[in-house]
């Protein structure tokens, strides 16, 4: 049955006279010794505190008066007209103390109101303070409101003073989320410094909970006595900041400036995080292979993270982070091998791409594929060379048939010849270990595997002469790289760790059966802790995603069923991934 608004107006009036002349009160509640009397009955209806105070059995029968001393009398009067007048008491004045109240009687609809009085005002100027406020009245609905506001408009707010003084907690939610809108992450990373530099005052924070004390006093004792130590912990949050951050993506610039920070320089754990953005600046040539977690794009970037993969049917496709595959058109040539470098990615094709790719008569020529325009640009090349692969290793892309060249792609047009292998190879694979760039293929004499290893420091070659496991006798592996190893991953699911000796010398060390059944592999790519391996004719019963503890920086392996010449990392513009494959 619904309820009449005339009617409950004047029950509330009614209410609100009774409570005027207090004829028939039970209850005296002393409040820093100011008297005010009530009803036992309305009191523990709208107030848990109440209730339990009132059923007691010590105070069931009691009529000695109740005392309060951290609400004051002022505020306590406005919550007993908002009892039993029904009447709006609430101002941005009073706000705080009025809440604090509602948290310590727990009445509820008064916390409501105060919750969503102040999230209706929530603007950019108060939204730290909002998000602070949010903490100490564990107010989930003002939190989440003021963190969207700060996401949303992360670049102002992160410029106005009173940023510093949000929580470490409520700022690394920020930092971590997907949907920070920021148009360079160097805006995030100089926010995170600004915040870790700064050392709170007494005036930075007003906190209030339930205890006898008055709360503006117990205030004051807090800040005294934390103040000293705020600045320590700031320090230490520090390293959990900057790895929430997208500190890949910031520029070098902004890495080179945070080096010189005093607190980061002096900091070994903040030192091993900018390690790893460090490494992805400097070493370019390994972003295709490896894409580690602060590399990941926000939701609200214009850029997507994805695979790229050559599919047979001459078209290039990606695959983004969530599974979804999309067409990224149609190449001028069809890729035979494929590497990256920055945001580019080289392949070696075919002029002719209805030729096969194995035809004598096909002339091979260079590409470029910029991922930030997708758009395609050929280069010098090679004339009648057509089986050789490519990979970069520091600034050069190397070439490799049974002749090794290089181009610096950094300041060169100008191919120069390197050396030649000692054993002539066909179905050519690279992988790079260190220095070296290893070189898998088959003997043309003997149909057997044969590895060499190619010094790009001396520009020597060298035979691997042990003896190798018997899948690699036969069979080409299929390299991957993680955030500090280099592997090949054989049909029979083992894994193999690629490492060098002082002289170069490289060994291969089984790290087991990764996956237990034997494979297909066209490719395999990591991102993050996570392998992705494109396979053929799997068994339709297997399991497609599993966890792993094989290999320490890989946690998750997934296997999708696509033929593929090759998978690369890279980031390309949201408004490429228009036609999804079906």
């Amino acid at each position: 049955m619904a309820i009449s608004d005339s009617l409950a107006k004047s029950i509330v009036q009614n209410l609100k006279e009774e409570f005027g002349s207090s004829a028939f009160h039970d209850v005296i509640i002393s409040v820093n010794n100011s008297e005010f009397k009530g009803h036992k009955f309305i009191l523990s209806a709208n107030s848990k505190y109440f209730k339990n105070i009132f059923t007691s059995e010590r105070d069931r029968t009691s009529s000695a008066p109740i005392f309060f001393k951290n609400i004051t009398p002022e505020t306590f009067r406005l919550v007993l007209d908002c009892i039993y007048g029904g009447k709006d008491v609430l101002t941005a004045a009073n706000l705080a103390e009025i809440w604090h109240a509602a948290v310590y009687l727990e009445i509820d609809f008064l916390y409501q109101a105060c919750e969503l009085y102040q999230t209706s005002r929530l603007t950019k100027e108060n939204c730290v303070e909002m998000t602070n406020q949010a903490t100490t009245f564990k107010s989930k609905k003002l939190k989440e409101a003021a963190w969207n506001m700060i996401v949303k408009e992360f670049k102002d707010i992160s410029r106005r003073e009173d940023f510093v003084l949000l929580e470490s907690e409520d700022l690394l939610q920020i930092i971590n989320s997907e949907d920070l809108a920021t148009d360079s992450e160097d805006y995030v990373v100089n926010a995170i410094l600004k915040w870790v530099q700064h050392s709170p005052e007494t005036s930075d924070r007003k906190i209030y909970d339930d205890s006898e004390l008055d709360y503006k006093i117990r205030e004051k004792e807090w800040q005294k006595e934390n103040c000293n130590s705020s600045l320590k912990k700031r320090k230490n949050d520090l390293v959990d900041m900057l790895k929430a951050s997208r500190l890949c993506l910031a520029s070098g610039r902004c890495l080179k400036s945070l080096l010189d920070i005093k607190v980061v320089a002096e900091n070994k754990k903040c030192l091993s995080v900018m390690r790893e953005a460090l490494q992805y600046h400097l070493q370019p040539y390994k972003c295709g292979y490896h894409c580690p977690p602060q590399a990941i794009h926000r939701a609200s970037s214009k850029l997507q993270n994805v695979f790229i993969a050559f599919n047979p049917g001459f078209y290039l496709s990606c695959r983004t982070l969530d599974g979804a595959w999309y067409q990224l058109g149609v190449p001028t040539h069809a890729p035979a091998s494929a590497t990256s470098y920055r945001q580019n990615i080289y392949s070696v094709g075919y002029q002719n791409q209805q030729r096969n790719m194995y035809d004598n008569s096909c002339t091979t020529t260079l590409y470029k594929y910029c991922t930030a325009k997708g758009q395609w640009k050929s280069l010098p090349g090679f004339a009648n060379i057509y089986t050789y692969a490519i990979i970069t290793l520091d600034c050069y892309l190397y070439a490799v048939s049974n002749t090794v060249y290089r181009l610096n792609l950094e300041n060169s047009e100008d191919w120069e010849t390197v050396g030649n292998l000692l054993i002539s190879v066909n179905q050519v694979t690279l992988t790079t270990c260190g220095s070296c760039i290893v070189i898998f293929g088959f003997d043309v004499n003997n149909s057997q595997n044969k590895v060499q290893i190619f010094d790009t420091l001396t520009l020597t070659f060298a035979v691997y002469t042990e003896q190798l496991p018997d899948q690699m006798r036969t069979s080409i592996p299929k390299p991957f790289h993680t955030c500090n190893g280099s592997y090949i991953l054989l049909p029979s699911g083992e894994v193999l760790e690629l490492t060098t000796s002082e002289k170069n010398k490289v060994h291969f060390e089984n790290k087991g059966k990764l996956i237990d059944r034997h494979l297909n592999i066209c490719a395999a790519v990591t991102v993050k802790d996570h392998l992705l391996i494109a396979a053929t004719n799997i068994d339709p019963q297997m399991t497609r995603k599993w966890k792993t503890q094989l290999l320490d920086s890989v946690k998750t392996v997934e296997i999708v069923e696509r033929q593929c010449t090759f998978l690369l990392n890279a980031a390309v513009p949201k408004s490429l991934l228009l036609t999804k494959e079906t």
